[in-house]
């Protein structure tokens, strides 16, 4: 003998809410006859006016999800809304590989990043932001870092606790000038010049007594771009060999490489001619 009910028994999950570490199927089924079952997985509520009508295929659960679902039929009053929740933990994205692992490079580099987690995305920013799901570019190709850059990223997929985030700063310097040339024939003063580097900012020219031991320590004279050549401004005396090197700097103050060397001297003046 079955009892005619005034209204709809409320729906029932085939899987039972919880935390899984694999996706789930999950059917939904109402025990009034004739019913029809509405539903949704965006955490609205559903109505005869609003959800997905359940025909029978089951529900995918792929990442963590709440289904919601009503059972309804005409001349019964509605069942009521019924939920549950499934927690899909299929463990962490690995956190995203970056193939510059320096700190410092000269000129420009093309930043490469890869997740070892099959099927991951990559979202990245390098305005200092934090990167998300929702937040940050998409990675597709390489990276041109042509400037001092952070580049923060992470990984997420379907399923997974997302990564943790990877962040890196890079300083990109500019190639050192070529062309380095110091006066050997001035009496007064030794005079550098070099060609010039395009993007710079401004140049440095340091001396020491060789080649080999020219430091940042000696600084001999600086120059502002687009200038390419200055004097150098410490006392030398006459017929000793100094050697210079110059550097560019960016718009950071970040030096570059020492360049090739010079030398430079003053020759010694000729006595005055001696009159008899």
């Amino acid at each position: 003998y079955e009892v005619d009910l005034p209204y709809v028994l409320d729906p029932t999950f085939s899987v039972s809410e919880g935390t899984y570490n694999e996706m789930q199927s999950v059917s939904l089924n109402c025990a009034t006859a004739e019913s029809t079952i509405k539903y949704t997985t965006d955490g609205s509520t559903p109505s005869d006016s609003h959800g997905t009508e359940y025909t029978g295929t089951p529900i995918q659960v792929n990442e963590t999800t709440t289904i919601k679902a009503i059972a309804l039929k005409s001349g019964k009053t509605d069942s009521s809304v019924v939920s549950a929740e499934y927690i899909i933990d299929l463990g962490s994205v690995v956190k995203p590989v970056f193939n510059l692992t320096l700190e410092e490079y000269v000129g420009n580099q093309n930043l490469e990043i890869t997740s070892n987690t099959d099927g991951a995305i990559i979202k990245y920013t390098i305005d200092g932001s934090e990167p998300s799901r929702t937040h940050g570019n998409t990675y597709t190709s390489s990276i041109e870092i042509s400037s001092n850059t952070t580049v923060k990223a992470m990984a997420y997929k379907t399923g997974y606790s997302d990564s943790s985030i990877e962040s890196k700063s890079y300083i990109i310097l500019f190639p050192a000038p070529s062309g380095v040339t110091a006066t050997k024939d001035n009496v007064s003063k030794i005079n550098i010049s070099w060609n010039s580097v395009s993007g710079v900012t401004s140049y440095k020219v340091y001396y020491g007594s060789t080649s080999s031991n020219v430091s940042s320590s000696n600084l001999a004279c600086s120059a502002a771009a687009p200038a390419t050549s200055c004097d150098d401004i410490n006392p030398l005396a006459a017929g000793v060999n100094r050697y210079y090197k110059v550097v560019s700097i960016n718009s950071n103050g970040n030096e570059g490489p020492l360049s090739n060397s010079d030398y430079g001297k003053r020759p010694i003046k000729p006595a005055a001619p001696v009159l008899n």
